[in-house]
């Protein structure tokens, strides 16, 4: 509920800054060992709004918008170990600092963690900023039985790269 009234104050910000925002942005995971089927997904769908003058940023993940080139892998990520139906999204709320990482607070599966993520920043007539990132998934309550435990990494890698446009 908290993410929910964030998101609607954070949309709601008066004309005072520049909002820059996109609904396309995309998102990558990836927990592939290497040999093996790899384990990566694709959200071309991930919600984002920048506000250059605070630099305040917020991200808006729905976890059924990943795609796997495997069906069943994609059924399995959602309904055993992302729990979809009760946890729909993820999100994260933070700070860009001196145009070169991210500061803030990246919320999982109702877990929320303090994260510093590095990233490449560049602004023209869109703002594009790209990133990677690594979490674990005992960090967030994503609990992977000891069989398939093999068949992933122990980190799992983001990755993301939105380009923003300035909202009117």
């Amino acid at each position: 509920m908290k993410i929910l009234i964030y998101l609607l104050l954070f949309f709601s910000i008066s004309a005072v800054g520049q909002r820059f925002s996109s609904n396309t942005g995309i998102t990558n995971f990836e927990a592939s060992v290497p040999t093996l089927v790899p384990v990566k997904a694709t959200n071309n769908a991930s919600k984002v709004i920048f506000d250059s003058i605070t630099q305040e940023i917020a991200i808006l993940v729905y976890i059924i918008d990943f795609e796997f080139k495997i069906p069943l892998m994609q059924e399995h990520f959602n309904e055993n170990y992302m729990d979809t139906e009760r946890y729909p999204k993820a999100f994260f709320q933070g700070t860009i600092i001196d145009n070169n990482s991210i500061e803030g607070m990246i919320t999982i599966k109702g877990v929320s963690k303090k994260i510093d993520i590095p990233i490449n920043f560049r602004k023209d007539e869109t703002i594009d900023l790209l990133g990677t990132f690594k979490i674990r998934s005992e960090d967030f309550n994503i609990k992977v039985p000891k069989l398939i435990s093999k068949k992933m990494a122990e980190e799992i890698t983001i990755s993301f790269n939105y380009s923003l446009k300035q909202k009117n």
